[in-house]
């Protein structure tokens, strides 16, 4: 019995000594069983790729940021509206460590990451994030839009600031270059797929302020052959160069200088060329010879560009004048019809074909409509607050026959409008800088959508059909807070079957950009 008691004296003892770290390794596996609890309930706490997400002040739209990994240039990343990621909404390649998704619908929203190489790396692990307004959270709204998985390569080509470049057929009927002024008055001609400068020639157009953006812009010349000269400035009057080599062709003297023009095909003739001078109170025409053809004395001061004008008959250039009148003349400066917005014009005209023809111009009172026969005054679309600018651009978005204008507003916003009935249709902001929308079907679906310059993020394109954000490049930060006083920027977009092409000015770099947005590689969907 003694024996016994011994015995359990000593284990008592024993199981005294080791109780403590008994406890201790019962306490790790709580704490391991309650989180892995909470990662089946709720998702992995942590990544495998450092990474963080945060709401971006003031508008539905998140910013997401991860670390980089050698070696490793391209990720996907997904973001849903749900932990297991079968409701995504964003599934795109990204050639950076970081991306910005905008326009999203308030609610939570879940995201990821995967290093791409030849063999795709696993996701990381998901975060959450909230997106709301500022004035507080709303219910989430399901999409029904599939997922748009774009890769991103392109060109830049450093040759200084440029505002609007713009295409010309230079070297065959068919090619489609570039042709771009910088902000020093130097004309490039530029392969449009590799950015490679073919020539360069410089425009004197007097005394500039350096680094200034030119209201002009070059004028595109119809040759034989289907291929197109050029026409530029000089301080004495105008010159017409090769487009194939940039070589001169002719020159042409005007005593008074031009601010900017546009050349009309005419059936009856080779062509002519509308020039506005430096008054802004002459037109001058002449023909692709630099033949002088006919002056015209304008009643007020020109607002903007001469734009081409070819209906029922009447071949000839619409112009705006500062006063508020409209006025379409012919090939020999001939007025042809008058009328008057009763505004302050703020963009030059645009014609609008359709079952009912329509000639708009933006003023202080908002977009204001003419009837293309005769200039007589329809109605007006008003906008609180806010007037258009920049130049505005019609298309059929939809291919309903029915035209829609696309008009930017001072406050930087982008606006569809029916041509009909002058219904807005849809409204968005973040065009800061733009000057005219170029039109693309990116996500293929049959609706053109609408490509703007967007502030510090060189480019954005807005769904046809609703207005909502499809692509937008990275902005630069450094930039963030001048997006207001940035140059206004034109962009031109061209399509393959390999994908879209974005070309413009760059306000992160002195010169011109492409950003190539093409389908996903196989295996990446």
């Amino acid at each position: 019995m003694a024996y016994i008691r011994l015995l359990v004296s000593i284990a008592m003892r024993r199981l005294l000594q080791i109780l403590p770290a008994i406890l201790l390794l019962f306490q790790f596996s709580t704490q391991d069983f309650a989180r892995r609890s909470r990662t089946t309930e709720t998702g992995p706490q942590e990544s495998r790729l450092p990474v963080q997400i945060q709401p971006v002040a003031g508008a539905m739209q998140v910013h997401a940021q991860w670390s980089p990994q050698p070696g490793v240039s391209r990720f996907r990343f997904q973001l849903a509206r749900d932990l297991a990621f079968s409701d995504i909404v964003v599934d795109r390649v990204v050639s950076a460590t970081e991306t910005e998704v905008a326009d999203l619908d308030p609610g939570k929203y879940y995201w990821r990451v995967a290093p791409l190489t030849r063999s795709r790396g696993e996701f990381s692990s998901p975060r959450s994030v909230d997106a709301f307004h500022e004035s507080g959270p709303g219910p989430a709204k399901t999409s029904s839009r599939a997922p748009l998985l774009l890769s991103e390569d392109g060109w830049q080509a450093a040759i200084g600031n440029i505002a609007h470049p713009l295409f010309a057929h230079l070297r065959t009927a068919v090619t489609n270059d570039l042709v771009a002024m910088n902000a020093d008055g130097v004309v490039f001609a530029v392969d449009t797929a590799s950015g490679v400068t073919l020539w360069a020639t410089r425009a004197s157009v007097g005394a500039r302020r350096a680094g200034a953006f030119y209201e002009f812009t070059p004028i595109v010349l119809p040759s034989r052959g289907g291929v197109e000269n050029v026409l530029l400035p000089f301080e004495g009057g105008v010159r017409a160069v090769q487009g194939f080599s940039g070589r001169e062709l002719w020159r042409m003297n005007l005593p008074t200088g031009f601010t900017n023009g546009v050349s009309v095909n005419l059936t009856n003739a080779n062509g002519a060329i509308f020039l506005i001078d430096n008054s802004r109170q002459n037109l001058i025409v002449i023909d692709a010879d630099g033949t002088l053809v006919a002056q015209a004395k304008l009643p007020a001061r020109a607002f903007g560009r001469p734009v081409s004008f070819d209906y029922r008959g009447i071949q000839g250039v619409m112009i705006a004048l500062e006063n508020g009148q409209i006025e379409i003349l012919n090939s020999s400066g001939s007025v042809i019809h008058s009328g008057n917005a009763n505004s302050s014009i703020t963009t030059p005209p645009l014609f609008v074909g359709g079952s009912k023809p329509l000639i708009l111009v933006g003023t202080k009172g908002g977009l204001t409509a003419f009837d293309a026969d005769e200039l007589r005054p329809l109605g007006r679309v008003r906008i609180k607050d806010d007037a258009p600018r920049g130049l505005l651009a019609s298309a059929d978005l939809d291919h309903d026959g029915a035209p829609k204008v696309i008009m930017i507003t001072e406050r930087g916003h982008v606006l569809a409008i029916s041509a009909a009935d002058g219904k807005i249709l849809w409204d968005r902001e973040g065009a800061a800088g733009a000057e005219m929308p170029a039109f693309v079907d990116l996500n293929r679906d049959g609706t053109l959508d609408v490509v703007v310059a967007s502030g510090p993020a060189f480019a954005m394109v807005l769904s046809g059909r609703d207005g909502t954000v499809i692509w937008k490049a990275a902005e630069r930060p450094g930039l963030a807070n001048h997006a207001s006083s940035l140059a206004p920027r034109t962009l031109v977009t061209t399509s393959s079957s390999s994908g879209t092409l974005i070309i413009g000015g760059d306000p992160a770099m002195p010169g011109l950009r492409a950003v190539r947005l093409s389908p996903a590689p196989p295996g990446i969907r």
